[in-house]
This record gives structure tokens, sequence and C-alpha cells, in this order.
């Protein structure tokens, strides 16, 4: 297990992940139908990082 968050930690994609979790929590915030902006922003920010920081978490998987 500690050598897989040492893979995590060099991973390429996290910095995309970030980025992308930070463009949805924008996104969210800029969303007209939540009450309150940060509401949106977290919405957003939850959304997309299920989508790629799942990616990011499964492919850093080592093989055999």
């Amino acid at each position: 297990m500690k050598d897989y968050f040492k893979r995590l930690k060099e991973h390429s994609g996290l910095g995309t992940a970030t980025a992308m979790m930070v463009m949805g929590f924008l996104a969210g915030a800029g969303n007209k139908s939540f009450a309150i902006w940060w509401h949106g922003g977290l919405f957003g920010a939850i959304c997309i990082s299920i989508f790629c920081f799942s990616a990011v978490l499964l492919s850093n998987f080592k093989r055999g």
C-alpha cells in the first residue's frame, strides 16, 4: 500500500484532475439554480472529481 501512495504522488494525471476539479467548482459556482454560490461550487467540484479522480486512482494500480 505504501508503494501505491508513492506512485500516486508521482502520477501524471493528478495535476489534470486537480485542474478539472477547480473548473468544476467555478462552473458550479456560476450556476444560478443554487441559492448560495458555494453550494453550486461544491456540487460541481464533487461531480467532476468523481470522474477525474476515479480514473487517476484506478489507473495507479500496478499490474502483475
